[in-house]
């Protein structure tokens, strides 16, 4: 970090400050100005900004030069999670016109945040991903061991969420053309897994409510998915498929705990129609127990099943 300093008896200017981030060779460089108020609450605003950051060079590795966008930013948490740890309240402002991730730009980066303790809080971050896909985050940023782990609120519109998902895990899936997707919800990142609550999406022209949860596997357990979805139509043959396609992509193991809770209107299941979807079933390493599944019209049939 180098700046030129100017001080009173109550705050400290910094004009022209760099900071620099990583090897010399890669590293990440920012410009800006900032203020250090002295007194009882000491703090340190600044705004920072760039034209260009490239995180695939940063976080190049050679055991996996090509990792996937999620893989870079969970080791790029790990990078600077134990490093950017603030003896005093910090307000920060970061814009960035293009920041190259997986491959790819990211445009108009832009965000807000401030210290809490030894934790981040993240006001506002905004940024166009790949798909022409505004997408939106606020919350917090928090330390998990060396890593960071956030736990928030998101947003994100694609006109294109076909490109959008072939840069977030690497293949398209499915050859037909999406329509425009929209969805919100609280994230939460963390090391044992990831989980949407309050979900709302748009997904063909319909809405999904609800919320989905992924937990990485550990020692004493396997992979598990828990769902609970409501939608007036849903085409559960292309989310399968959708949902294959991002564990390959991500490079996620299959689950092999499933909770799956689903109240649908009309639905295609293995291409029939289906209508008055209701289910509550779970599948573990002991099998796969049905507490509840009635569909209303499947095939021209009606199905009520519990057990085991």
């Amino acid at each position: 970090l180098n700046s030129k300093l100017t001080v009173d008896t109550r705050s400290a200017v910094l004009n022209d400050v760099s900071f620099q981030y990583g090897p010399n060779e890669r590293a990440v460089t920012l410009a800006g100005a900032g203020t250090f108020k002295f007194g009882a609450k000491p703090l340190l605003q600044g705004r920072l900004s760039a034209r260009q950051i490239d995180l695939d060079r940063l976080l190049v590795s050679a055991k996996a030069p090509r990792q996937l966008p999620l893989a870079k930013l969970r080791a790029f948490g790990e990078m600077i999670g134990s490093a950017i740890r603030p003896p005093w309240p910090v307000a920060l402002s970061l814009q960035v016109d293009n920041v190259t991730l997986g491959e790819a730009l990211l445009q108009r980066v832009a965000a807000d945040l401030h210290s809490e303790n030894a934790d981040w809080a993240l006001d506002r971050l905004e940024l166009r991903a790949p798909g022409f896909s505004n997408a939106k985050l606020r919350g917090k940023l928090y330390r998990v061991g060396n890593g960071l782990g956030f736990a928030g609120g998101a947003e994100i519109d694609s006109s294109d969420p076909k490109t959008l998902l072939t840069w977030a895990t690497g293949s398209a899936g499915s050859t037909k053309p999406m329509a425009r997707w929209r969805a919100k919800g609280d994230i939460t990142l963390a090391p044992d897994r990831i989980a949407v609550e309050g979900l709302h999406t748009e997904i063909q022209g319909n809405t999904v409510t609800g919320g989905l949860a992924y937990a990485w596997p550990t020692a004493n357990r396997p992979a598990r998915v828990d769902a609970d979805l409501r939608a007036t139509e849903l085409d559960l043959d292309a989310l399968i498929g959708a949902g294959r396609t991002a564990l390959s992509g991500l490079d996620l193991e299959v689950p092999r705990e499933i909770a799956l809770a689903l109240d649908i209107d009309r639905a295609r299941i293995a291409g029939l129609r289906a209508k008055d979807i209701k289910a509550r079933l779970s599948l573990d390493t002991h099998g796969l127990e049905i507490e509840r599944l009635s569909i209303g019209d499947f095939g021209e049939a009606s199905i009520r099943a519990t057990g085991r």
